[in-house]
């Protein structure tokens, strides 16, 4: 999991296909 996608998820937890595709 890069750092970058970890604050992504947490964050915006509406944007699900945004921290999957970082990871």
């Amino acid at each position: 999991e890069t750092p970058v996608a970890l604050p992504s998820r947490n964050e915006v937890t509406e944007d699900a296909p945004r921290g999957t595709a970082q990871e």
